[in-house]
């Protein structure tokens, strides 16, 4: 049995595995042959597409970012401790909404380059890249979101 937040005011918009994983390597195909050093997964969605990412591209190299608190999302510079800007830097995420955390991204790192699988409008502007848009008002279900009860 699946068991997920619905929103009563949103569009539910649902995404399988499959759909995950075939836009994933829709992305690592745009991607492929531009040199890429080190990826930056945003958790925690962004880590599973980051993954498959660095695998179909072999970039060794992967830290992640997290970014539930809203407060270190307005400014990303303290990550300069962590991530080597020297590097070619690909940022992953898996949906851009607002587009917040990705100008946090291109502002503190701005020769990185910051890709979404999927974006709603508002965040389209700030990525470099997408494969899929989704309407404004939809609830992203990803599917490690859900619970599966086999029982």
């Amino acid at each position: 049995m699946n068991h997920a937040i619905y929103q009563q005011d949103a569009e539910n918009y649902f995404i399988s595995w499959d759909e995950v994983n075939q836009d994933t390597a829709s992305m690592s195909a745009r991607l492929s042959g531009q040199g890429w050093e080190q990826i930056v997964a945003l958790t925690e969605g962004g880590i599973g597409p980051a993954a498959q990412i660095a695998r179909e591209l072999d970039i060794p190299m992967i830290n992640t970012l997290s970014v539930r608190d809203s407060s270190c999302q307005d400014d990303l510079s303290m990550l300069h401790d962590h991530i080597d800007d020297s590097l070619k830097t690909l940022f992953v995420d898996d949906l851009v909404d607002t587009g917040k955390t990705a100008k946090a991204a291109k502002a503190a790192f701005p020769n990185a380059h910051f890709v979404a699988i999927y974006a709603k409008p508002a965040g389209i502007p700030f990525v470099d890249d997408y494969i899929t848009e989704v309407e404004a008002q939809s609830w992203v279900h990803f599917p490690w979101d859900l619970l599966i009860d086999d029982q």
